[in-house]
């Protein structure tokens, strides 16, 4: 995956209001309007337009961070007579990034839903999987009003 801080020349520790005025400030260089000649800087302009909306999500952001993380520790160790991390422990750590990626998803789709039901309704029902996370709900909201 490509780092995205890197293209818009923040750390990864940046916040909302950093990333933004980097972008802003980017934007201004190399926009088009301004580089309609320039290929090179037009293309550099989509870059980090991608980046920006790529970094404005919280999730990206930790995917994003997890991914560099593992590649920093499978990096080789800057000093010869130390030994770096045996690459085995990186598969384990791609696949339990990928769990919980797969785990946010389904968390946001529940909580989509819960708004759903929330406003009666009102925010339309688009996938089976969310007509059938709803029906878990409304079950479960049944059971709990025959306990009470």
């Amino acid at each position: 995956m490509k780092n995205y801080y890197k293209v818009l020349n923040v750390k990864e520790t940046a916040t909302e209001s950093e990333i933004r005025k980097a972008y802003f400030t980017l934007a201004k260089e190399y926009h088009p309007d301004l580089n309609s000649n320039d290929e090179e800087k037009i293309k550099r302009f989509d870059e980090i337009t991608k980046a920006f909306h790529f970094l404005q999500s919280p999730l990206n952001r930790m995917g994003l961070d997890a991914e560099l993380r593992a590649a920093r520790k499978s990096e080789p160790a800057p000093n010869k007579n130390v030994e770096s991390a045996p690459p085995s422990s990186n598969a384990s750590l791609a696949e339990i990034n990928s769990i919980y990626a797969n785990q946010l998803n389904e968390y946001e789709l529940l909580l989509k839903n819960l708004l759903k039901e929330a406003s009666g309704g009102a925010i339309p029902i688009t996938t089976e999987k969310e007509k059938e996370i709803l029906k878990t709900i409304r079950k479960n909201k049944i059971k709990r009003s025959k306990l009470n």
